[in-house]
């Protein structure tokens, strides 16, 4: 029987989160032996060949704007002219979202012929080994490498999954340039209460000869990442100010450097911010203006407040944690500005672990009406129950709300009620995202084409 792109990969992610089944230490809870993951993970890697080595790489971290930073810093790379891998985390449609070449997904036999390396290499470590196994997020890094190997691509630019120091992508050499967007109270339960903890985590990923790129703008935090990477032998480091005269514009948003106007192709004043990262390392790179204008004026960046549609205009937007909700409302009332839009329509839903209270706060003085819901696409995550996002709205708002069990019923709703003035913003998680995103971008389409919009 024939099976489709869809029923292939699926396959491989089924066989990644096979991994999550046998029993290890979740060295991560624990910070005397959390470097035990990237042990383990170098020795099932030398069982891969080693597929680390042999690139530039340019790596990312940091609380917000990693992911957009290095999908911005790609496109630059690409329109430099350089062979580019990129690998990014988590997707939002299909997991081959994550691992890219040349700014395109790579095909489904890809992830086939690297997950039998995986086979093999984790069968020989498991006979040969007193090491537990890697883990999902682990492997699934060792396939991109894999991938990036086979493409023998010049760069790799890789964002961190979380933290940094004993994060799966760490097990990459020297960087050629390392960027920290910024330092903020997420994943406190790993990483640390405080800032100071988080930075000190973060910095983790500064190895010696790297050139350092620091967003972050708290000017103790600065020192501490400059003193930090100085002292594994950092071979700079530079702060990167804020960039001047931000402005919207309907299709992202622009801003000036030295006299020159840079367009971003993705929404939100916060994307400026993550540009001017972007353009500090092309000039690290030598890479001319001209050509950083280009890559940043095509970079791509699914869910991360995309316009999928229009009359009414439908925003997809995966943001996930209060501060990334309050740039996603900030968007919202600058595209509303521009494209003289009448009313909102806002499809939420959160995964439960979230502060869904301060979220409703932040986004509600922007609405018009509420459709509060769930996502049904990940089994490994709790969401709201979307009665308790009812509760909640009702205590805070008078303007109508409604509950849906079912995501693709409250898009329905929000479609049915919106005229074609109308803005649909669909927010709260990123795994909701994905799976109205699947409306206009389905997956197999997209793996047939390996491409992520059209």
């Amino acid at each position: 029987m024939h099976k489709t792109l869809t029923q292939r990969l699926h396959k491989v992610d089924t066989f990644l989160y096979g991994f999550l089944n046998i029993p290890r230490e979740e060295f991560m809870l624990n910070q005397r032996v959390c470097g035990l993951y990237l042990k383990r993970l170098k020795e099932c890697s030398r069982h891969a060949g080693s597929p680390e080595r042999g690139f530039k790489y340019i790596h990312v971290t940091g609380t917000s704007g990693k992911g957009s930073t290095t999908l911005m810093i790609e496109s630059i790379l690409r329109a430099a002219g350089h062979t580019v891998g990129c690998y990014t985390s988590p997707h939002i449609t299909t997991s081959a979202e994550r691992i890219l070449v040349n700014g395109r997904m790579v095909h489904v036999s890809d992830f086939e012929e690297a997950s039998a390396i995986i086979k093999k290499a984790t069968q020989r470590m498991m006979e040969t080994s007193p090491l537990s196994i890697p883990s999902y997020f682990e492997l699934d890094f060792l396939i991109a490498l894999l991938i990036f190997k086979k493409y023998k691509v010049e760069y790799a630019v890789a964002e961190v999954g979380c933290g940094g120091r004993y994060d799966a992508t760490n097990i990459i050499p020297a960087p050629t340039v390392t960027v920290i967007t910024n330092i903020g109270l997420d994943h406190t339960h790993i990483l640390g209460k405080t800032k100071t903890k988080i930075a000190h985590e973060k910095v983790g990923i500064v190895k010696k000869g790297s050139h350092v790129i620091i967003g972050e703008r708290t000017p103790l935090i600065q020192k501490q990442l400059a003193r930090e990477s100085f002292k594994v032998g950092a071979a700079s480091v530079t702060y990167v100010p804020a960039p001047t005269r931000i402005k919207s514009t309907k299709h992202g948003v622009s801003f000036f450097e030295n006299k020159r106007r840079y367009d971003v192709s993705l929404h939100g004043a916060h994307q400026a911010h993550n540009a001017r990262l972007a353009l500090s390392v092309a000039k690290l790179l030598n890479i001319s203006e001209h050509t950083t204008q280009k890559g940043l004026a095509h970079t791509l960046k699914i869910g991360a407040f995309e316009i999928v549609s229009h009359n009414p205009l439908v925003i997809i937007d995966g943001a996930h944690n209060n501060e990334k909700i309050a740039t996603t409302a900030e968007a919202l009332r600058h595209i509303k500005q521009q494209y003289k839009a009448d009313k909102v329509h806002c499809i939420l839903g959160m995964a439960e672990n979230k502060d869904h209270k301060q979220a409703l706060r932040i986004l509600i003085p922007g609405l018009d009406k509420l459709y509060v819901t769930r996502f049904t696409n990940n089994y490994f995550r709790k969401s709201y129950d979307p009665r308790t996002l009812l509760k909640t709205a009702k205590t805070l708002t008078k303007i109508p709300t409604q509950a849906f069990l079912f995501p693709d019923q409250a898009l329905d709703a929000a479609l049915h009620n919106a005229r074609k003035n109308d803005i649909i913003l669909v927010t709260g998680s990123l795994f909701l995202a994905g799976e109205l995103r699947a409306r206009w971008f389905p997956e197999e389409q997209m793996l047939k084409k390996r491409k992520m919009t059209w």
